[in-house]
């Protein structure tokens, strides 16, 4: 693994090839751990008993629309 130390040492010793080496060489470390750690977190979320997150809001009841009391809307009182 590449430590700060093999990016430091050619900008000392003005080796600019040294330096983009350790440099590509530590980003692909990295990239390949932020990878790795993504497909788990994926893998989980896919396979997990987690269920989905719904979206906030108000759910419409199923099923028909009947007053609480049995009475269909619009019954009940007439207009005078």
């Amino acid at each position: 693994m590449v430590e700060v130390q093999d990016l430091v040492q050619p900008v000392i010793d003005a080796k600019p090839i040294d330096f983009d080496n350790a440099f590509a060489e530590l980003m692909q470390a990295r990239v390949a751990d932020m990878v790795a750690a993504k497909k788990i977190e994926v893998a989980q979320n896919f396979f997990g008993d987690n269920p989905p997150e719904e979206p906030e809001g108000e759910e419409e009841p199923e099923g028909d629309e009947t007053q609480p009391d049995g009475e269909e809307p619009g019954d009940g009182e007439e207009a005078t």
